[in-house]
């Protein structure tokens, strides 16, 4: 429960900042330039076959105009990931980093530290507060049409319990597609465990 509840307040105070200007340009000084937001936030709900169904936060806060400090944070619902299946002190992870602004703003390449709390890799029966940690790195490009991402993260058990082997693994996946009409992208993904 305190990584979600981290990533909201820290969400609440930058939002609170993101104003700005508006994006309105000095009257005579020219055409007006889009001014790139303070703050971005999003939420999203994704399921796939291992993680089962879960909710993701993020948020990127700009620092420069070529860097943004992130933050995320998840919650996985699969009882597995819980203690003795039963749903309990289920698994969740947040994180830091920065991301750092490439090729005119279409490349970012983002470390983060991230960390775990609850069972799944402590294997125990109850939750464990920083059970572990994920030093991750992501990529990511889009330049309106192609469009790719990159993500490799290692996740390090720091706890067991009741003499268990903790559970490490290398997790990996790379995207790609193209984007149409504004709104909408296809490709392909592929994704494992190690």
């Amino acid at each position: 429960l305190i990584a979600p509840l981290v990533a909201c307040l820290l969400v609440g105070s930058a939002t609170a900042h993101a104003g700005g200007g508006g994006g309105k340009a000095d009257a005579g000084a020219g055409p007006a330039v889009a001014e790139q937001p303070a703050a971005s936030f999003s939420i999203a709900m994704k399921q796939d076959i291992f993680f089962g169904f879960h909710g993701i936060a993020h948020l990127g806060v700009r620092l420069t105009d070529l860097m943004d400090l992130t933050v995320y944070s998840i919650l996985w619902t699969r009882p597995g990931f819980g203690a003795e299946g039963t749903g309990g002190n289920l698994w969740t992870e947040w994180g830091l980093g920065v991301n750092f602004k490439l090729l005119g703003g279409n490349l970012g390449i983002n470390p983060q530290f991230g960390i775990l709390n609850g069972t799944l890799l402590s294997g125990g029966k109850r939750g464990l507060t920083f059970e572990g940690i994920v030093p991750n790195l992501s990529a990511n490009y889009d330049d309106g049409f192609l469009q790719g991402n990159v993500y490799l993260g290692y996740y390090i058990g720091l706890r067991s319990q009741d003499g268990s082997k903790k559970n490490d693994f290398l997790h990996y996946w790379v995207s790609a597609g193209v984007s149409f009409l504004k709104r909408f992208s296809v490709g392909a993904h592929y994704e494992a465990l190690w």
